[in-house]
């Protein structure tokens, strides 16, 4: 079954560009113990239009995106801190060289 992407409502006033969510069609048949099975084995791989529920359901299920999302969020940390150590160090150096009286 091909999954049908279905766009989402835009607000015009938003310069963001416009979002679109993909549903799966859920399998359906005559016979609930094929449909079931289908169902199951499709749901064993998560898709963009799985739900998490939590950090650890993520790493169960997807524990690759987990150790990317991890990654990514300690990235952002380290580059946010040394932002933040280099704007220290420039006041540091300016309250010096007001003391100093230049």
């Amino acid at each position: 079954m091909q999954p049908s992407i279905v766009p989402t409502p835009q607000n015009t006033s938003d310069p963001a560009p416009q979002q679109t969510s993909v549903t799966t069609p859920v399998p359906t048949s005559t016979n609930q113990q094929i449909a079931g099975a289908a169902a199951k084995s499709a749901s064993k791989t998560p898709t963009s239009s799985t739900v998490i529920k939590s950090i650890g359901a993520l790493a169960k299920e997807a524990p690759e995106l987990y150790k990317g999302i991890l990654e990514g969020i300690a990235s952002m940390i380290c580059s946010q801190q040394n932002d933040h150590q280099k704007r220290l160090a420039k006041i540091i150096k300016d309250a010096d060289r007001q003391a100093q009286g230049h």
